[in-house]
């Protein structure tokens, strides 16, 4: 095993790569106690040839085959995101070399934003703010979230987050993953394989993405996916990019074959001003905020520091994930 052969007792040197919070620094630098830590930006080729741990911020940073170049002592890689898209495909083939990631850290701030959109857009939040902006008094009538149906497409630790709010506000939740299960564990009335997506999604009120970006779900919602939806549906995706077709997303919106969108995440971030996306009729874009309610990078840090302790023991880290699935 690459825990019992590498995670040994001893000091940490740790590379952060990315702008690291300033209030996240001080639990840094008691979590490593008598180790090091050096900013990537500033490290000279004598710093890196030390450092044993990289603690990467930016889930954009694609760097990580040229780090590893320069760092040979280099065993532990902790991402500061949910998703390691950017890092597994450097970390193939290489099982010397432990990635974790901040499972436990966004569940609950995710589950609760994907809520929010989904009760902005049943009570039609975005007509009040209008209807006051124009000083107007529209009364209307505005739908019930309870007894509808919601898919979740990725039915991990934040699908499940989401699910559990879901069922809470009386929403029937179906999920989609790799893998059926049979039974469904709660909160979930059935959880099918990817295979079945299409059927399930053309049941539901709601689709939610939280699927990380892998080879199997790049490209997952397509046209079709998107023809086989309610046009009353509305499609939320917290997950990446990637797993839904931009192309088929927006001709989807502009033909009325699904009611609305929201998207916290895009493929290209951050996303320019003169990106046709801000147009798009009944899509809501928010700059990939979901995850991020007040305190996330000390729960980061909290979490590394879990991990930091764990490899002085000679201890299995936690929240490992394998590069060659994705999580």
């Amino acid at each position: 095993m690459a825990d019992a052969v590498r995670q040994v007792p001893g000091r940490i040197h740790v590379v952060l790569v990315g702008t690291c919070p300033p209030d996240a620094r001080p639990g840094l630098a008691a979590a490593i106690g008598d180790g090091t830590l050096v900013d990537l930006d500033a490290a000279t080729d004598a710093d890196l040839r030390s450092v044993n741990a990289a603690l990467v911020w930016d889930f954009r940073w694609t760097g990580l085959a040229e780090l590893l170049a320069r760092a040979p002592q280099l065993s532990w890689v902790q991402a500061a995101s949910a998703g390691v898209d950017h890092l597994r495909e450097a970390l193939v083939g290489r099982p010397d070399i432990v990635l974790t990631n901040a499972a436990g850290v966004y569940e609950r701030p995710m589950a609760e934003y994907v809520l929010g959109l989904i009760l902005a857009h049943a009570k039609g939040l975005s007509a009040t703010y209008a209807a006051q902006r124009d000083r107007a008094w529209r009364y209307r009538e505005t739908a019930l979230v309870a007894g509808s149906t919601l898919v979740v497409v990725g039915a991990g630790r934040i699908g499940t987050a989401v699910a559990a709010l879901a069922a809470a506000v009386g929403m029937d939740v179906l999920g989609v993953r790799r893998t059926p299960a049979m039974p469904p564990p709660k909160p979930f009335s059935s959880i099918v394989g990817i295979d079945a997506l299409v059927p399930t999604i053309a049941q539901a009120d709601y689709v939610v993405v939280t699927t990380p970006a892998t080879t199997s779900t790049a490209g997952l919602l397509d046209s079709a996916a998107l023809r086989a939806m309610k046009p009353s549906a509305y499609l939320i995706n917290v997950g990446r990019a990637a797993v839904v077709d931009t192309g088929a997303l927006v001709e989807a919106l502009i033909s009325g074959t699904i009611a609305g969108a929201a998207l916290d995440v895009v493929e290209d971030e951050p996303l320019p001003p003169g990106s046709p996306l801000w147009v798009v009729p009944n899509l809501l874009i928010s700059p990939h905020m979901s995850a991020d309610a007040h305190g996330w990078a000390t729960r980061v840090v909290e979490q590394f520091a879990r991990n930091v302790a764990l490899r002085a023991a000679g201890r299995a880290l936690e929240s490992r994930v394998d590069p060659a699935r994705g999580y």
